[in-house]
């Protein structure tokens, strides 16, 4: 299970849905990010979170999942969303 933190603004609404997979990325240095992992979402939980599920790699606390232009922080790559 990951919880994710989203603006909840419309356009990030209109990019990830649930079923999406979200590519995850883990700063590295300043200004480097590295792939580290996929998490197919699986609903939205209130305005400003997204449940999902790591199906690919290892993912932390304060990655950062994206689709196109759509970015969420990853809150939580354990316990449940809220």
């Amino acid at each position: 299970m990951a919880c994710l933190f989203q603006s909840g603004t419309a356009d990030v609404k209109r990019t990830i849905s649930a079923g999406d997979l979200l590519t995850v990325y883990r700063e590295i240095g300043k200004s480097e990010l590295k792939e580290v992992g996929k998490i197919k979402v699986h609903s939205y939980v209130g305005e400003d979170y997204l449940s999902g599920e790591v199906v690919e790699g290892e993912v932390r606390t304060g990655d950062i999942a994206k689709k196109g232009d759509a970015a969420s922080l990853v809150i939580s790559s354990g316990d449940k969303c809220k």
